[in-house]
């Protein structure tokens, strides 16, 4: 859906499209037309604001009007401003410490950080301290947890690997298995025809020397093929 079909209307949806108008302007650090664009997003939050949107994109303008201030083509800087705005930080503080309400990780750990940077500016040197110290321990927290995630994945993986494994092992050990049973079997049927054939001891008894030599080298034979095909099953797995 485009900005061109709702642009007449109030929609919820119109204030997302000019939440991410305001995202992608800020990225191109056009923070004064990112500013507005959060600003119009806004006005049409609906009252009932159960997912907590209003809050997000509050915390959002504070970012870019932070951006905004601390940027290199902003060269006076306005102490009234900064206060403002850490009054403001202060107050997303306060709603992020209270509310029940379940807040983007991102958001705790941006807050944390934009506190620290106004802090610095206006000289409160040990609040900047403070506050940039929890935005490092937030941040270890939540993609800490996310290195854990991926473990997990990861470790999921590997053992889903490794049961398509040992079901492949299985088959191919089952196929091995058939092939030569049914080896066995031709052969016991071949030298029990020449058994029968047979006229005197001596030729029976060199009958069957030869069977259980062929016999041997058959079961040596699937032996050594299956023992190459799990070592190559496992290589390829690896």
């Amino acid at each position: 859906m485009s900005y061109d079909y709702f642009k007449d209307s109030n929609s919820p949806s119109l204030a997302t499209i000019y939440y991410g108008y305001a995202l992608l302007n800020k990225h191109d650090k056009n923070y004064t037309l990112a500013e507005n664009y959060i600003h119009k997003a806004l006005k049409l939050i609906p009252m009932q604001d159960i997912a907590s949107t209003k809050f997000t994109y509050q915390s959002v303008l504070h970012d870019i009007q932070v951006t905004k201030l601390l940027s290199e083509n902003n060269k006076s800087l306005n102490k009234e401003e900064l206060e403002t705005l850490l009054k403001d930080l202060n107050s997303e503080s306060d709603f992020i410490k209270n509310t029940n309400t379940l807040i983007v990780p991102q958001l705790i750990i941006q807050n944390n950080q934009n506190l620290s940077k106004v802090h610095e500016k206006l000289g409160n040197y040990e609040q900047a301290l403070f506050y940039h110290k929890k935005y490092i321990e937030e941040n270890e927290k939540i993609y800490g947890l996310e290195k854990m995630k991926q473990l997990s994945n990861l470790q999921s993986e590997t053992e889903l690997n490794s049961e398509r494994t040992r079901i492949k092992l299985e088959e191919e050990t089952k196929r091995i298995q058939l092939q030569k049973e049914i080896e066995l079997k031709a052969l016991r049927f071949e030298f029990e025809k020449k058994q029968a054939a047979a006229k005197t001891d001596e030729e029976r008894k060199r009958l069957l020397l030869e069977e259980d030599a062929k016999r041997n080298e058959i079961e040596l034979s699937y032996a050594y093929q299956k023992r190459r095909r799990n070592k190559n099953t496992y290589r390829r797995e690896s």
